[in-house]
């Protein structure tokens, strides 16, 4: 899903935090949320996949940084 007009959206600029992310919904809530000009924390159990999520991201032009939960 890709918000029209992210400035629109009122999450411009604001700081996110994303469970999950390394795959499937989580994942696709932290692109959503990182093409709304959010930057977007990372946060899974696997840092193999995280590393890779984080990649993809950021080949996409989203800021996010990722961490791991033990």
């Amino acid at each position: 899903m890709r918000l029209h007009d992210p400035s629109r959206s009122g999450l411009l600029g604001r700081r996110v935090l994303v469970t999950g992310a390394s795959a499937g919904i989580g994942f696709g809530i932290a692109q959503m949320l990182g093409e709304a000009g959010t930057k977007v924390a990372l946060v899974a159990r696997n840092s193999d996949s995280l590393d890779e999520a984080c990649g993809k991201l950021d080949s996409l032009g989203i800021d996010a940084c990722h961490g791991r939960l033990y």
